[in-house]
């Protein structure tokens, strides 16, 4: 256990049983293990943790998370902007778009006409 850097909130007696069960490997050449249980497998055997591979891309990856919000918060306001234009409810514009978008056009149009015969035949 000497040398090892633990997560917070992470216990010495936990960390110590996980490195007895195998389920805690320490990162060649990336320091010690920060984290985790087992990696991906590859080819039915866990693969070793590498911290650095994360370390190196994480800036990065932020970045993208960050971008993808704000295109979030885009997307949404201009689908309110033009469902409003055009008289529709913005979720339903959503969907549409969404699906349009995707390879779900044809399941949701056929989910569309089955509750739209549904409300005509039964009613509310």
């Amino acid at each position: 256990m000497e040398g090892l850097t633990l997560m917070p909130g992470f216990k010495p007696d936990v960390t110590e049983a996980l490195m007895q069960q195998g389920s805690l490997s320490v990162v060649d050449g990336a320091g010690p293990a920060k984290r985790g249980r087992r990696g991906r497998k590859d080819g039915g055997q866990d693969q070793v943790i590498k911290v650095s591979a994360i370390n190196d891309k994480l800036d990065h990856l932020l970045k993208l998370h960050g971008s993808k919000e704000e295109a979030k918060e885009d997307f949404s306001k201009a689908v309110k902007a033009v469902a409003e234009g055009a008289g529709v409810h913005a979720s339903v514009l959503k969907r549409f778009v969404v699906a349009r978008w995707g390879e779900e056009f044809d399941k949701a149009r056929s989910r569309s006409a089955q509750l739209e015969m549904l409300f005509e035949e039964i009613g509310g």
